[in-house]
């Protein structure tokens, strides 16, 4: 109602249908699922029901993968290799020779001493979706409907996000095997090893979400009355152990290390071994090795949920429409991380936090004239937010309100042709978590940690406003072709502006104890940015026989009037926001520097030929088309689908479907530093070193082929 909730789910019917649907992909997965629809035989409840699952091991199965001692970091000191303690930090890191690229990758890279192999990596995910919905039909005027939607999933994180230190700029992978002086194994020092941050680390996630509703629906006289009742839960569970539990993994190594005797621990105040005797350099050449080390638990649980309820009211005056609603909305959110090896246990965010959304709305839907319709709209909207910045010790609220007009005018100067213009504003108050915080403990990006984060709340955040122009054409241009076009302004305020610099450097067990770089970031707003652009569209849909779609889009999104001091901090000039460059479209954050948001591309577009039968039979051949400064932070690209649909029998038919049949971008895994680089705003004046960001290289993912047989009862 008013845009605050649209799950549009399966509908009754009132007579009896159902489907049975089975799928398999190429990666021998399975996706069966069935629908059930209909009424009782005195009609008083139509009802629907559908469950629907989705299973497959994904591109990666038992991909073996290279690594390094580095996940003797995910547990506590001390660290053994074959029970002997290892007499050095888990991580390695040299100078890098790359000092134009900010942050870390300017700064330092991996050189592990010791390659391990290897580690296998899966994509297995699973997604189960329950509906269940019944509509009480109470008289001719008034129908409750009651539903619920559910779905369940897991997955294996470590293959789902697997990241590639593929060579970035043209000189090196991230992370290369540096083997001590002495070593003469098969394999040569300077091998890359790719998958360092993600071998041997274990990685599982759980996601429950659920949604009830209930509506019911009447009239009064010509008055016809909405009210609706909502509530849903989104959980997800993400861990590596989920108890206290020492960190150990084992592989064929090559390499070599300083280590202690047999259960003797290497002791990090005297630099020696505990029981006072020298460690021993000791070298490996594809022999079987076994790592451990202490408490490597890592929980992190986030819990959203959300309730409300809404009422309108809609009264025919006239061939005119006049609407009146009444919406109110919950949320509250909790995030709590349980990591001991990072000093982390605890909530991130307290339990309590949450915010509360009100709105009124008042419409008329006008005919002004037979050929011309107006809409005229008021949203008045307050929100409350409920917020801690010390972890829940202490939470304060705030309270702000807002107006948003909107108009809309439609005008048919005849069967064939429409015109559109709209105007209006809107709101996007801040998510919670940029207003509560929890104690200030600095974060590891990850475990090894590279950098560290510390986020800090801003309890005077500024929502988002926007003012908006839309003017759209719509023309049939024949009986079954049509073109369609608008052109857009809208104008931001006050955009979510999450800065970040860096602050010095930060130790800990995440570390092995090494200083490594810190990172502020809090959410701050940046006053002007403006989003405009072209959209045309043109296609020729016959009931039979050949057809096509054509559409894409040209789109600025971009900050302009950048107040003075905009790259400063306290640090000094040029050490914050170095991706947002005025007047350009916007980029991302990336390591040592921040953007806005994501990239927003150039270009966009679609096109497709498709033939289709009388008699169901039907067949498309796509392209997809991403322009520059894409969200994949590639160059423009390309990619190619393909679905065909044949009729087995009035009540059957069989469909198969391709995806990225051209093989664009299609590894199973991303690229840790080999997107687009950016050039930041510091390079332009001047700066000898951390003036180009590194991005991560989005992948597409391999070709996907699916075949699914549908049967109706």
């Amino acid at each position: 109602i008013g845009g605050s909730v649209n799950y549009r789910t399966l509908e009754p019917t009132r007579t009896f249908h159902s489907a049975v649907e089975l799928g398999i992909d190429n990666y021998g997965g399975t996706s069966p699922s069935v629908r059930i629809t209909g009424s009782t035989p005195t009609h008083l409840i139509d009802y629907a029901f559908a469950y629907a699952l989705n299973g497959t091991p994904g591109p990666l199965h038992n991909y073996p993968v290279a690594g390094s001692q580095l996940p003797l970091d995910y547990g506590a000191a001390p660290y053994f290799i074959n029970g002997r303690g290892f007499a050095g930090s888990p991580i390695g890191l040299v100078a890098s020779k790359t000092p134009q690229y900010a942050g870390l990758p300017g700064e330092v890279y991996f050189a592990p001493p010791i390659y391990v192999c290897c580690y296998n990596l899966n994509t297995q995910y699973l997604n189960r979706a329950e509906l269940a919905k019944l509509r009480f039909n109470l008289s001719q005027q008034t129908a409750l409907t009651v539903s619920y939607l559910g779905a369940q999933s897991s997955s294996d994180q470590t293959g789902v996000q697997a990241s590639s230190l593929t060579p970035f700029g043209s000189y090196m992978n991230f992370s290369s095997f540096a083997p001590p002086p002495g070593y003469t194994g098969s394999v040569p020092a300077g091998t890359g090893i790719p998958f360092d941050l993600v071998a041997n680390l274990p990685l599982r996630n759980s996601i429950q979400q659920s949604l009830f509703q209930s509506e019911l629906r009447s009239a009064l006289g010509k008055t016809t009355i909405l009210a609706r009742y909502y509530a849903g839960t989104d959980n997800q569970y993400l861990y590596d152990f989920q108890q206290a539990t020492n960190e150990s993994f084992s592989g064929n190594a090559w390499g070599g290390a300083a280590l202690c005797g047999v259960g003797v621990a290497f002791s990090f105040s005297t630099l020696t071994c505990a029981d006072g005797a020298a460690p021993t350099p000791t070298y490996f050449n594809g022999q079987p090795t076994s790592f451990t080390s202490g408490d490597a638990q890592l929980t992190t649980l986030h819990q959203d949920h959300l309730r409300g309820y809404s009422l309108e009211l809609d009264e025919p005056i006239a061939g005119n429409l006049i609407t009146l609603a009444f919406d109110r909305s919950h949320h509250d959110s909790i995030f709590t991380e349980d990591a001991p090896v990072d000093g982390v246990v605890g909530y991130q965010l307290a339990p309590g936090s949450g915010q509360q959304f009100t709105t009124i709305l008042a419409r008329g839907q006008f005919a002004v004239t037979p050929r011309l319709t107006t809409t005229i709209s008021n949203y008045a909207i307050q929100y409350t937010s409920h917020y801690t910045g010390d972890g829940g010790v202490t939470f304060q609220d705030s309270t702000h309100a807002f107006d948003a007009p909107r108009l809309s005018l439609l005008w048919r100067p005849n069967v064939d042709v429409s015109w559109r213009f709209a105007l209006g504003s809107s709101i996007a108050p801040p998510y919670i978590n940029l207003l509560s915080a929890p104690a200030q403990i600095p974060q590891p990006n990850s475990v090894p940690a590279t950098y560290f984060n510390l986020n800090t709340n801003n309890g005077n955040i500024k929502p988002e406003t926007a003012f908006g122009y839309d003017l759209g054409f719509d023309k049939r241009i024949m009986r079954s072709m049509s073109l369609s076009t608008d052109v857009y302004l809208t104008n931001l305020h006050d955009l979510f502006l999450p800065s970040t610099f860096q602050q010095g450097t930060y130790a800990s067990a995440a570390s092995g104890g090494k200083p490594l770089p810190l990172f502020i970031n809090q959410t701050r707003n940046l006053a002007f940015a403006r989003y405009e652009g072209f959209e045309l569209a043109l296609q020729n849909a016959p009931l039979a026989g050949y057809g096509f779609k054509l559409q894409g889009a040209l789109q600025r999104g971009y900050p302009y009037n950048l107040p003075a001091g905009f790259y400063d901090t306290a640090v000094g000039p040029y050490t914050t926001n170095l991706a947002i460059i005025s007047g350009a479209n916007f980029q991302p954050s990336g390591l040592g520097y921040n953007g806005l948001v994501g990239r927003v591309p150039y270009s966009t577009g679609y096109g497709e030929l498709n033939f289709r039968t009388l008699h169901g039979l039907y067949a498309n051949l796509g392209l997809t088309y991403y322009g520059p400064n894409n969200s994949f932070n590639r160059p423009a690209f390309g990619v190619a689908s393909a679905a065909v649909r044949v009729p087995l029998a009035p009540n059957a038919s069989l469909q198969f479907s391709g995806d990225n049949l051209t093989g664009a971008y299609n590894q199973a895994y991303f690229g840790y530093f080999d997107g687009v680089p950016i050039p930041l705003v510091n390079g332009a004046h001047g700066a000898k070193t951390g003036y180009v960001g590194t991005t991560d290289g989005g992948n597409y993912g391999p070709a996907t082929l699916r075949a699914s047989l549908q049967y109706k009862i």
